[in-house]
């Protein structure tokens, strides 16, 4: 078959959005079973809370990101902690993109606990002690949803 034939068929039938077409998981599900969604994207619905703005921070090339913040977003079955990265590179301020007690869609990667091995030190040495963060959340989109 032509693609000539193909182009119209395409473009009366495209294909589906899958980010809109994924139905959000309750964070109860994802914290029965993290190493199932360990660095997988999952669409989360809840309440945002404790919001806490971080300080600029330094990646090792000397770059400065802005706008990096914290925090806890809720549903019905439990609550997991979000970090939202910072901007790096542009000397621009950066609100969050939430407030608290607003009720938003995320799409985030899911971080499992004792998956992160060890931490190391600006000049490459393994830090004694280090220890691997809890079960989070890293956004990679926020939506205002229209429900409660």
């Amino acid at each position: 078959m032509s693609l000539y034939l193909l182009l119209p068929l395409i473009l009366l039938f495209p294909a589906p959005d899958r980010a809109r077409a994924e139905e959000p998981i309750q964070i109860a599900t994802i914290e029965a079973d993290p190493e199932t969604y360990h660095l997988r994207d999952v669409i989360l619905h809840g309440r945002v809370h404790d919001l806490q703005v971080l300080d600029p921070y330094f990646q090792p090339s000397g770059t400065a990101c802005i706008g990096a913040y914290l925090f806890t977003l809720e549903d019905e079955t439990g609550f997991i902690q979000v970090a939202v990265l910072g901007v790096c590179g542009m000397p621009a301020f950066r609100p969050p993109e939430v407030s608290e007690g607003e009720t938003i869609l995320l799409k985030a990667v899911i971080h499992a606990p004792g998956r992160f091995g060890y931490s190391y030190s600006l000049e490459g040495l393994r830090r004694p002690g280090s220890s691997s963060a809890p079960l989070h959340a890293v956004a990679k989109e926020i939506r205002k949803s229209d429900e409660p």
